[in-house]
């Protein structure tokens, strides 16, 4: 099993942080990211999660990202992906269904992790 982390790195923009997502974004770590992207938003009023390392990824990975997508909104925060084109992590996100043409009814400012068009 490869190791997994999440590294939270201060961004030399203003007010924002990155979380660099290293290792099986699963459901075995589903938890250790929840823990990671919360300290994230707790650092940031931006958040760039990075999944340029990221060797493999499942439903509950896309789902918590979706979900912090979704709570980003709520509280007003920046969430922003980086490497979400990478095969890994496009091919799920196409596999599950995640990939869309329009966000959800809450994202009024078309800020959707998975449109198709980002």
């Amino acid at each position: 099993m490869s190791d997994f982390s999440v590294q939270i790195e201060k961004s030399p923009e203003e007010g924002s942080v990155v979380a660099k997502v290293i290792g099986p974004m699963n459901i075995a770590n589903v938890t250790d990211l929840l823990n990671g992207l919360m300290s994230a938003f707790e650092q940031g009023k931006i958040v760039t999660v990075d999944l340029s390392n990221v060797t493999e990824i499942d439903t509950a990975g896309l789902q918590l990202l979706c979900s912090a997508h979704r709570s980003s909104v709520a509280v007003n925060r920046d969430l922003r992906i980086v490497a979400r084109n990478q095969p890994i992590v496009l091919e799920a996100a196409k596999a599950s269904g995640q990939l869309r043409a329009s966000g959800c009814a809450i994202d009024t400012n078309h800020s959707c992790i998975w449109l198709e068009t980002n």
